[in-house]
């Protein structure tokens, strides 16, 4: 499997003004405007694999970025990924596997900050009953009956992994399939807390993706360390 590839070099232009990012002003477009100021985001492709991220406030420049990937372009969205109030940067590839880059807004430095390692954890969603924590679903092989669910949280603009849902649903032998949960523990060690017969997602209306959302919002909190 050809991954998506890529490094980073990351310039903030500091001497800015704050900028209020606020979710609820935010029109989309290249250009646009968030409480009186002129926003503006652009990406610019040197070669098949290179971009250039520019984002100005009034005209002045105040986050750069670069990078080298593998793999066509699939979008940038701007969302309240962490449901702050405001609006943070995603960035998305495609290829075998979708990745994202993702920048959350700082309030305290007023500029966007890389969020390191959100590979595995790029369709991710937020719990409403405790906006730290998040869960995730990625494809794992075999025409999506391998599949993996991480629940994790950010800290500090770095993802800490909390516990894997292993969907394994693709053995010759159906008596094998199987669902199992592990929790990692705060020495980076894991251990398997719960098997499941992986005939249960067939018991929720939007099949695997119902057990994850149901399976975490009921357990989320056995799995805080």
């Amino acid at each position: 499997m050809k991954l998506l590839k890529y490094k980073i070099s990351i310039l903030f232009i500091l001497g800015c003004s704050p900028i209020p990012l606020l979710a609820q002003d935010f029109v989309w477009d290249t250009t646009y405007m968030v409480s009186g100021n002129r926003l503006e985001f652009n990406e610019e492709h040197y070669s098949p694999t290179h971009s250039f991220l520019k984002f100005s406030k009034n005209g002045n420049v105040i986050f750069l970025d670069s990078m080298d990937y593998t793999g066509p372009s699939g979008g940038r969205e701007f969302v309240d990924f962490n449901q702050d109030g405001y609006i943070d940067l995603k960035i998305t590839w495609i290829s075998q596997v979708a990745y994202s880059r993702l920048y959350l807004y700082d309030p305290e430095s007023h500029n966007f900050r890389f969020v390191d390692d959100l590979k595995p954890y790029l369709l991710s969603s937020i719990f409403e009953s405790d906006k730290s924590y998040y869960y995730s679903y990625s494809r794992a092989g075999c025409a999506d009956n391998y599949w993996i669910s991480h629940l994790f949280r950010i800290d500090n603009f770095k993802t800490v992994r909390v516990a894997t849902i292993y969907g394994e649903g693709c053995s010759e032998n159906d008596k094998d399939w199987q669902i199992r949960i592990v929790k990692y523990l705060p020495d980076n060690s894991s251990t398997e807390i719960d098997t499941l017969p992986y005939s249960i997602i067939d018991t929720y209306k939007d099949n695997k993706w119902g057990f994850i959302e149901d399976y975490w919002n009921r357990n989320v909190n056995k799995f805080k360390n």
